[in-house]
């Protein structure tokens, strides 16, 4: 008797100890608020995005709802952007378009390079992000075994730390879709999806939110001319003296950074006009736009138009253009802006969202308030155009030929990122503008929003 007690005892009390566990436990992973996982992913289009979730090997990324375009800034590149999506939890903006950057109270041309890099508060943000401009480089070789690397090593970061919120960026994509193209993304967004499946299986299904973005697009498709030598050309023989600083009342500086469809130039004020107007007169130029007393002047080869905003109880816009419109507006929405009055922002972003430029308007005016130090001219180029150094001009032929494919440009192509996630209540209705795409998880959730750094 005493025997058979033992022996019952030995056999329930592991029973009862592991049912207790796994009440425990239940009751512990229920009260513990589910992580969220935000990923950057530089430079990939939204229509890549779409033609990816055709595939039927895609799972894990077929689960969240979306994609919705993300209408990137103006230029459309990743240090403008980033910091214009990440502004509403908390970054701050950039002293300029690219680490390269003109300052206006030094007078000079600083950042960029192995031994004047700085960094800027977007790129400190992350929690996971490549480092080091040697592992950059060689990413650039060989990306998809790259990008496998940097998926396992930032998944296995996040799956270690304890972060509510944890913030990974990736780049490789940027220079595959540069060197390659936005279909050669695909297999490194295959793997993503992959590991980002297994991780989901390890923790256990519903573990994470994942919230999945890019900054911008990439346009092209043929090998693109560089009209940097063209533009140069034309100011010198207007008068103008291209420095590195501004001295003299002609001066002007470029700060050419990449090779992209977009470049900017700074002047003294009184020369912007003057400048602007044989800029766009370079063939490959498409057009630029500069501050004008309290609007923006935007000037094409073929015609001006003159932009102005004002706040009340919404956001308004009046336009008016001369000989063509240099934005191509619809006739629609031209014959309301010509009786002169007011627009409303949210008239203007339903009409352009599908346009060539989309959200022309709020992407233009803000070009000149997301940097510290903004630009006196910014210029967008013809789609089979770029514009950048002959150094990196030189080195990406050395790489993979001439350059095909960029972004940098007002155009649909360069500018349209995505947006896709899983977060309880979100219901993507449409295009979002850059700093509408986080703020949104911000309102709802709270987590993005106490994350910030």
């Amino acid at each position: 008797m005493y025997r058979g007690s033992t022996v019952q005892s030995t056999v329930i009390r592991p029973t009862v100890i592991l049912a207790i566990w796994l009440c425990f436990t239940a009751s512990a992973l229920a009260a513990q608020p589910r992580r969220t996982l935000v990923i950057a992913i530089d430079a990939v289009p939204y229509h890549t995005v779409v033609e990816l979730l055709e595939n039927p090997e895609i799972t894990y990324l077929s689960e969240l709802a979306g994609p919705v375009p993300l209408i990137s800034t103006f230029p459309s590149a990743t240090s403008l952007a980033l910091a214009a999506i990440l502004e509403p939890i908390g970054v701050e903006n950039s002293p300029g378009y690219e680490a390269k950057h003109y300052d206006w109270t030094s007078n000079k041309v600083s950042g960029g390079g192995l031994f004047g890099y700085e960094p800027f508060p977007w790129r400190k943000f992350f929690d996971w992000k490549v480092e080091g401009l040697v592992r950059k480089a060689t990413s650039s070789i060989r990306p998809i075994k790259a990008s496998k690397k940097d998926f396992r090593q930032s998944l296995e970061a996040f799956r270690q730390s304890q972060a509510p919120v944890f913030y990974v960026y990736y780049d490789t994509t940027d220079s595959a879709g540069h060197l390659r193209s936005p279909e050669g993304l695909k297999p490194m967004l295959l793997e993503l999806d992959r590991q980002l499946q297994a991780l989901n299986e390890e923790l256990g299904d519903g573990a994470f939110r994942t919230v999945l973005f890019s900054d911008h697009g990439m346009g092209g498709g043929e090998p693109l001319r560089n009209v940097r030598k063209g533009v140069r050309k034309a100011l010198k023989s207007a008068g103008f003296k291209l420095r590195s600083k501004l001295i003299d009342e002609r001066d002007v500086v470029f700060v050419p950074f990449g090779l992209l469809s977009s470049f900017v130039v700074f002047t003294h004020p009184g020369i912007r006009e003057e400048a602007a107007t044989e800029i766009v007169a370079v063939d490959g130029l498409e057009l630029c736009v500069f501050p004008d007393n309290d609007g923006w002047t935007i000037v094409s080869g073929e015609g001006w138009g003159w932009l102005e905003r004002r706040q009340t109880e919404t956001l308004e816009w009046r336009y008016r253009t001369e000989k063509a419109d240099p934005l191509g507006l619809s006739t629609a929405l031209l014959e309301s802006a010509s009786t002169g009055g007011w627009l409303t922002d949210r008239h203007v972003f339903e009409a352009t969202v599908e346009s060539r430029y989309p959200d022309p308007f709020y992407r233009l005016s803000s070009s000149f308030e997301l940097v510290h130090n903004p630009a006196s001219i910014i210029c967008s180029v013809k789609d089979d155009s770029m514009f950048g150094s002959r150094t990196t001009d030189f080195g990406a032929r050395l790489t993979g030929g001439r350059l095909k494919w960029t972004h940098g440009a007002l155009t649909r192509e360069a500018t349209l990122g995505f947006l896709m996630a899983d977060p309880e209540g979100w219901e993507p209705q449409g295009a979002l503008r850059f700093d509408e795409a986080l703020a949104s998880f911000v309102a709802d959730q709270g987590q993005l929003e106490s994350a910030a750094r």
